[in-house]
């Protein structure tokens, strides 16, 4: 399945390129069919993500993308860095107290705020304020309007930008109502990019994960998370009950059987479940099991090799072994700005050091290859303890899939 997204860049009075817009697509159609606002910028920020590389997107510059009062409320902006992102607010988007108190703690954190398709209201003072950019559309508005909403909001001394210009003297008209950034058809057409949408990622993993990768987590808001999924809230208790984790009293609450995990294993349970969500075209169960046995062989056997302080990313070095087949992408491409230290990546990407000779052992058992056992004396670890932990893996593995 193919996905679609635009970009249009913005320049300066000089005609240098100083900022790029990412717009919503269906289809190589130079055309935004966007029926809910809210959809339309999730699907922009999921293909960011997933889909299209967003360093190379932004050129190294400031990226505006949509956002209407819905997804602004609901933190979307959080999943950009702030020296990345421009919040461009919709002109639809409601204002209300919580959506400006929720603009206002952005602005402190250090984002940009931008107002789309500006027509100055009464309403929107305390919006204005907030904002470092409008944006002055020359379609919605002639040159009339526009001078008298400059007008309203000359006070506020903020940065004018000029959308939609189509022509030489939209361009000398926006300059003389003091526009320094332009945008529109006389500099560029949006240009519509083409990629390959091999992956569906609920949103309430982004938010988990988020909760996960701070210093110290807050268990009560990893709870309070996954219980705004039900299957989610489901599947966790299941496999907290699993034989897996526990054999013995039942969990009944998340944040109890979360507390009960900790950290380390909370954040593994999330990239599971992470994983098993994926959906892909002729991904096969059999793919996740093996990934989970791969993390799980791997992890059981960091005393034997001497990695006993790495436990954690030798289980990552599994899991992650087979993503590039799973989602039918580059490792090089699914790798780029995933924070795992240098030696576990080289590791993903072939390269030979003391982790990847880990992984190498458990892919040549898989294949029953006659170089395994000089692949383990390299790894300091017995053919016995490589066999019992294998065999403790399968077990796992199996009762993390029922």
């Amino acid at each position: 399945m193919k996905t679609f997204i635009a970009r249009q860049p913005m320049f300066n009075s000089q005609g240098d390129i100083v900022a790029y817009e990412l717009l919503f697509r269906s289809s190589t159609v130079n055309k935004a069919d966007v029926v809910d606002d809210y959809s339309a910028t999730l699907k922009v920020i999921k293909d960011l993500i997933i889909n299209f590389d967003i360093q190379e997107m932004s050129n190294n510059k400031k990226v505006f993308v949509n956002f209407n009062d819905e997804s602004i409320i609901h933190g979307a902006p959080e999943l950009f860095n702030i020296d990345q992102l421009v919040i461009e607010v919709l002109e639809d988007s409601v204002i209300t107290d919580e959506l400006i108190e929720k603009l206002q703690d952005y602005k402190s954190k250090g984002y940009l705020i931008a107002l789309d398709d500006f027509v100055y209201d009464e309403k929107m003072d305390k919006l204005i304020e907030i904002a470092d950019i409008i944006k002055l559309d020359f379609m919605i508005q002639n040159y009339e309007e526009l001078t008298e909403t400059v007008k309203k909001v000359k006070s506020y001394d903020k940065i004018l930008l000029a959308e939609k210009v189509e022509t030489e003297e939209d361009v000398k008209f926006a300059e003389k109502l003091g526009c320094s950034i332009f945008q529109g058809y006389y500099y560029q057409k949006p240009k519509v990019f083409e990629g390959s949408d091999t992956l569906t990622l609920p949103s309430i993993y982004l938010e988990l994960l988020d909760i996960v990768d701070k210093p110290v987590v807050n268990f009560e808001a990893l709870a309070d998370a996954i219980k705004k999924d039900s299957n989610l809230t489901l599947s966790f208790l299941k496999l907290l009950n699993s034989p897996a984790y526990y054999s013995q009293r039942k969990i009944t609450d998340v944040k109890q059987a979360l507390v009960r995990l900790g950290t380390s294993e909370s954040r593994k349970t999330i990239v599971i479940n992470m994983l098993k969500s994926f959906t892909a075209m002729d991904t096969y169960d059999e793919l996740i099991s093996l990934s989970l046995r791969r993390g799980k062989h791997a992890e059981l056997l960091a005393v034997s090799a001497g990695m006993s302080d790495r436990k954690e990313e030798l289980f990552m070095l599994g899991l992650l072994s087979l993503t590039n087949v799973i989602l039918k992408r580059p490792m090089e491409s699914l790798l780029k700005n995933v924070p795992l230290n240098a030696d576990v990546i080289d590791a993903l990407l072939g390269k030979e050091n003391q982790l990847s000779k880990m992984l190498n052992a458990i892919i040549l058992n898989e294949r029953g290859d006659f170089l395994l056992k000089e692949r383990l004396e390299e790894c300091y670890v017995s053919v016995d303890k490589f066999n019992e932990a294998y065999v403790e893996s399968i077990k796992w593995a199996d009762a993390i899939l029922i």
